[in-house]
């Protein structure tokens, strides 16, 4: 902020055609030489903390929405081709995806993830990892995304650092974490999204690892329905890790709490700049790593 900026009260905030003025926070101290830390006008009262329709949890959140749309489309994808080129769109719609998280969770009670045990999602955006990551919250479990170019030493910190038990993974990041296996002394299971191989099995098989198929997973959580979770807003979503760029990943530890008053601030900023609503016809094109927490 320059000189001249500090003793006004107000500063002009672009956004499109609109402006808006930031205010000074409430209650704060004066300090010699430096300016009154300022504030989006939306939260003159406080952080906005909660949706117009206050929910408890990422969990109660897409409940409620898998009902209110429930014969919408929920997600899409583009499946690839024999030939290596992507084919039309493919839509699955809330009460589709409603049904895979459900008994995806289901099939993680099987296996005996409890509440607050981490599990790991390791892959590229597809369909399976937002599924899983929904079974996860259905669980009151942990997510712990790992990035698709993460080294050997980072992959072996994160996950010993969370003691996973238990990951999803594509078969070509299976086969990284079967190899990282005398390394990787609590992980026991890999659910693969995508197709077991003959190599997957058998290397599985040699390093005691129990390898699913996600659409068999799902159809055995089917069978054998249990109790779900109702997430607090207090409890772990997620431990978010940084590339690791700098030495080894720092875990950034994220509550229900945190990600609705992350939502919820992006609700009213669109509301306030573009007096609209983002609804069940927007489409929102996800091709930052969902490892990314700005994509999540």
């Amino acid at each position: 902020m320059s000189q001249a900026n500090r003793s006004s009260s107000s500063i002009n905030i672009n956004s499109g055609n609109n402006k808006t003025q930031s205010i000074p926070s409430p209650n704060c101290a004066t300090k010699e030489g430096e300016g009154i830390p300022r504030r989006h006008p939306l939260a003159a009262n406080g952080l906005i903390s909660n949706m117009p329709e206050p929910v408890n949890s990422l969990r109660e959140a897409f409940v409620a929405s898998a009902k209110k749309f429930s014969s919408d489309s929920f997600m899409g994808y583009r499946p690839i081709k024999s030939d290596g080129s992507a084919g039309d769109y493919v839509w699955i719609t809330y009460s589709q995806a409603l049904e895979r998280v459900t008994n995806c969770a289901h099939a993680l009670k099987l296996q005996g993830v409890s509440e607050k045990a981490a599990v790991a999602l390791y892959s590229i955006n597809r369909p399976e990892w937002i599924i899983a990551e929904q079974a996860c919250f259905a669980r009151n479990a942990i997510t712990v995304p790992l990035y698709d170019t993460l080294g050997d030493e980072a992959v072996e910190f994160i996950c010993n650092q969370t003691e996973v038990k238990i990951a999803f993974a594509t078969a070509d990041k299976a086969l990284n974490l079967i190899r990282l296996k005398p390394s990787l002394p609590h992980l026991t299971s890999i659910v693969v999204m995508d197709k077991l191989t003959d190599e997957l099995q058998g290397k599985s098989a040699e390093n005691n690892i129990k390898l699913f198929e996600m659409k068999c997973f799902e159809e055995e959580g089917s069978k054998n329905p249990s109790a779900l979770c109702e997430p607090s807003l207090e409890d772990i979503v997620t431990i978010c890790y940084t590339s690791g760029t700098t030495g080894l990943p720092k875990g950034v530890i994220l509550t229900h709490s945190n990600l609705i008053a992350d939502i919820s601030g992006g609700i009213a900023l669109f509301r306030n700049y573009y007096c609209a609503d983002l609804n069940n016809t927007d489409i929102h094109i996800s091709y930052l790593p969902l490892a990314h927490v700005f994509e999540r």
